[in-house]
This record gives structure tokens, C-alpha cells and sequence, in this order.
């Protein structure tokens, strides 16, 4: 399930902060685990590499999901800024 379906479905902001957590502690969990198989399984030719394809999905994923976070934001804001002007 989409983690944002899956936040959809929180009526309260504790009940939202607490799916959020629990959504990536389960990636957390699920990222060293992945990690601990690639370290077991793979040959000493390609582990290297493949931690580092690994690192980079990981870090290159949380800088996209920074920048379309911030532009959802900023047209959020602008629209809302729109509807409600500061007085």
C-alpha cells in the first residue's frame, strides 16, 4: 500500500505522526535487513558496488522526494496565500 494512502487514513495529527513513524521504521528495519543479505549473499567482486548502487538509490530518493515536497509546498502555499491574504 502507498505510504500516503496509507496516511490517508489518519483522523488525528497523533494518529498521523504515528503511522509516519511507524512507515519508516518499518523502511528502516527493512533497509538493514536488505543490507545484511547483500552483505551475506553477495561475492567479494560485486559488494562493493552493489552497497554503493544501494547508498546512492537511497540518498539520491530523499533528495527528490525533498524537492517535490518543497514545490507541492510552495504551490500549496501560494494558493492558499491566494485565497487568504494576510491582513
Amino acid at each position: 500500500m502507498h505510504n500516503s494512502l496509507v496516511l490517508s487514513q489518519s483522523n488525528t495529527l497523533l494518529q498521523f505522526l504515528i503511522l509516519y513513524e511507524l512507515i519508516y521504521l518499518l523502511l528502516g528495519v527493512l533497509s538493514v535487513v536488505g543490507m545484511y543479505f547483500l552483505n551475506k549473499e553477495a561475492s567479494d567482486a560485486v559488494r562493493t558496488s552493489l552497497s554503493s548502487v544501494s547508498s546512492f538509490c537511497l540518498q539520491s530518493g530523499g533528495v527528490v522526494g525533498n524537492v517535490l515536497a518543497t514545490a507541492v509546498f510552495s504551490l500549496l502555499s501560494f494558493w492558499l496565500l491566494q485565497r487568504t491574504p494576510r491582513t
